[in-house]
């Protein structure tokens, strides 16, 4: 079963998103995704601590939800020296295929805890591309 799990995202990857399977720099940054598909919604959850909302975008063009954002670098403080860096900054986008039969205007965005989580409603598509207002709390 996990192997399957495992085979699936793999797929849904290299075929669904934005994301890169490979870099020639390592400072890409690409937030994880969850992706679910209810029979009323889609709901997509990502994780993005640290990035401050102002820095955030969340677009619908027709049947794609574009998130943008950068997190900004901390700055060693004088003295520090750098010992391991795993956490990724600068600026990232993941584009997620939804699916065509998705009622834009219930669409809502809300940020808490260094997870963005965005709700979908199925229902008669309207094939507008706007901006998503991002709640927080």
């Amino acid at each position: 079963m996990a192997l399957e799990y495992e085979a699936r995202s793999w797929f849904d990857n290299l075929f669904w998103s934005a994301r890169p399977l490979f870099s020639l720099s390592g400072r890409i940054w690409n937030p994880p995704v969850d992706v679910s598909d209810g029979p009323d919604h889609v709901f997509v959850r990502m994780e993005i601590a640290g990035v401050q909302p102002e820095n955030l975008s969340v677009v619908v063009d027709k049947n794609h939800l574009i998130i943008r954002g950068y997190r900004g670098d901390r700055t060693p403080t004088e003295g520090e020296e750098p010992q391991i860096i795993e956490i990724r900054h600068g600026r990232f986008e993941r584009v997620i295929h939804l699916p065509s039969n998705i009622f834009e205007d219930g669409i809502h965005a809300s940020y808490r805890e260094g997870f963005l989580d965005i709700w979908v409603p199925k229902g008669e598509a309207q094939g507008k591309s706007f901006r998503i207002p991002i709640r927080e709390g």
